[in-house]
């Protein structure tokens, strides 16, 4: 059993192990239909809250990978430029003449740039990483989750349905004994506090019935939050529906804690996104290292100018740059972080590790405890369970 999860999470797996991942009904219920747990599944994944909540949360995270990818990619940017330009140069006797032009400039330009050297844009991709699987890990914990809100409060429903039938049962055998404790008052063999126990009896079972009564509709209700859709009855499970416990000991459960617990899994991947933010924040004082390579062409003159024989000059260049960034000082801020952030983010991570151990060996050993103990022992494997003489 998954550490962390309570004993209902095996019920609600094995109750939903035969709904499997059928497709989902684009619509409701039907006009007159006594929705089972199959039924409920197709709405509630449709139309239950908080499972839209962690489809929505999941995509946010998983932007968060290509986001972070951009800063390890080359940039390329174009840009054009047009202008006119009016030159004066004053006279200067008998050395520079007055001189006046006036063209027309057009300038072209290709830039590319790629880092070949930024460990913290490193780290935040390794850093993002782990954030989009952490928000799928946390999207499965949901639906985990989801599972276990739909057949707890399903459960609920039955029993709160088989608690109103036992009293409506109690109160119909009070009253055909409250009708033979009158006939025997008139015959003269029952007393007058015969009638008025029998009576008082009566009146509890009425308000337990109309206190089972409210119970069904708040479970419902309850229900109806994961659903979406109102509620007056749900189908009981089949006869043949069985129960088992999974044949494991506890080293088994362990292994599958560490395999299949998505909020294990989410500690664990918090751990790495705590480790790798620390690394970013320790690497912001390191030299980044880019290459960038432009090409210009810029047209000078052309018709209207008076530039000699409106002769157009074109100059092309191209520069190849390797290009060293180091941050000496910024006064604390900046992308070389101080001594007090890069700490905070280590200690950051020790905290994410200590979560992630106390999630994993707290409730394992007490959950597979529990599950045994309750399970009836024909349900255990591998076992008959035969009465034992008591002499």
């Amino acid at each position: 059993m998954a550490a962390g999860e309570p004993v209902a999470h095996w019920l609600v797996c094995l109750a939903l192990l035969w709904v499997g991942f059928l497709p989902v009904s684009a619509q409701g219920l039907a006009q007159g239909e006594v929705p089972g747990l199959l039924s409920l599944y197709r709405l509630g994944l449709k139309q239950d809250p908080q499972l839209q909540a962690a489809r929505a949360a999941r995509r946010a995270g998983l932007e968060r990978l290509p986001q972070a990818r951009a800063d390890l990619l080359p940039t390329i940017a174009l840009a054009a430029e047009y202008g006119r330009v009016e030159r004066r140069t004053s006279e200067i006797e008998n050395v520079v003449p007055e001189q006046k032009k006036d063209f027309n400039r057009e300038r072209y330009q290709a830039r590319l740039s790629q880092p070949l050297l930024d460990l913290p844009a490193w780290f935040r991709f390794q850093a993002s990483d782990a954030q989009a699987l952490q928000a799928d890990a946390a999207y499965h914990r949901a639906y985990q989750d989801f599972h276990e809100r739909l057949v707890t409060r399903y459960i609920a429903i039955l029993r709160a349905q088989s608690t109103l039938a036992t009293r409506q049962a109690e109160r119909a055998a009070l009253e055909k004994q409250r009708t033979q404790v009158r006939r025997q008052l008139e015959a003269g063999t029952a007393s007058r506090v015969d009638v008025q126990d029998v009576n008082s009896e009566y009146r509890r079972v009425v308000v337990e019935t109309i206190r089972a009564r409210g119970g069904v509709d708040q479970a419902l209700r309850r229900l109806e939050e994961v659903t979406g859709q109102p509620l007056q009855v749900v189908r009981r499970l089949q006869p043949h529906f069985k129960l088992s416990v999974p044949d494991q000991n506890l080293t088994g459960w362990q292994r599958r804690a560490r395999a299949d617990n998505f909020r294990l899994r989410e500690a664990w991947l918090s751990v790495q996104v705590a480790g790798h933010q620390a690394r970013a924040a320790t690497a912001a004082h390191l030299p980044e290292v880019s290459l960038n390579i432009s090409t210009q062409r810029e047209v000078s003159g052309g018709a209207g100018g008076t530039l000699a024989s409106n002769a157009e000059l074109t100059t092309d260049t191209t520069s190849l740059t390797l290009r060293l960034d180091m941050p000496l000082f910024t006064g604390g801020g900046g992308p070389a972080l101080s001594g007090g952030k890069r700490r905070t983010a280590w200690i950051r991570h020790v905290r994410s590790t200590a979560r992630r151990s106390r999630k994993y060996g707290i409730a394992c050993r007490p959950n597979f405890s529990s599950c045994r103990c309750s399970a009836r022992p024909s349900m255990l494997p591998g076992r008959r369970w035969r009465p034992k003489r008591l002499l």
